[in-house]
């Protein structure tokens, strides 16, 4: 079977350098757009049942389905071999609605590439500004997306509480968490 033609995105588009060595080299970022990437979306759809609990699961196939969304997927380079993906909504207000990377491909830079591309995607879609919202426990992530200019604008209570369970039950059982959402301005709203 021929291999799809792929939009290839340039790693870091945003050039945020500091941090761990990059492996830039060895990864290649692509919009997976079109029938040819059905194999990459379901890849991305096992990793994120290895990398998130399914309460906080979406589809990734109809998600990236939707109008304006886009999902980014890091690849090894030279193979078809899932290292990440995130998934961007254009339609405002903008979001990283998910960002995973594999456990093995982690502190390794495939995260800020993503995270580079979907800002950069945004931006040159002329948007303002992009949100995200993370886990408040998840220390990793939050200093990813401080480093990429995101801040706190909000914290959101409860957000991560499993559908099955009451929410004051679910606290106390440690299983409901709380999210911060996090923005970053792409660009000045009087410059137009």
């Amino acid at each position: 079977m021929q291999r799809p033609a792929q939009r290839t995105l340039n790693p870091d588009p945003l050039a945020l350098g500091g941090g761990a060595a990059s492996s830039s080299s060895d990864v290649r970022l692509v919009q997976a757009e079109g029938l040819g990437f059905k194999a990459v979306r379901r890849q991305c759809a096992e990793l994120q049942r290895s990398c998130f609990v399914a309460s906080e699961a979406v589809d990734i196939e109809r998600e990236s389905g939707l109008r304006g969304a886009v999902l980014l997927c890091a690849l090894k380079r030279d193979e078809d071999v899932l290292l990440g993906y995130a998934l961007l909504h254009r339609a405002p207000p903008a979001t990283v609605a998910k960002l995973a990377v594999a456990p093995g491909s982690r502190r390794r830079g495939v995260g800020r590439q993503l995270l580079s591309a979907a800002v950069e995607t945004a931006r040159v879609s002329g948007l303002e500004q992009l949100t995200l919202q993370v886990d408040e426990l998840n220390e990793p992530a939050r200093r990813l997306y401080e480093a990429a200019g995101f801040a706190v604008s909000q914290r959101l209570e409860h957000y991560y509480c499993p559908r099955s369970r009451n929410c004051e039950e679910a606290v106390a059982a440690a299983g409901c968490r709380h999210a911060l959402e996090m923005r970053v301005q792409l660009r000045c709203r009087e410059c137009g």
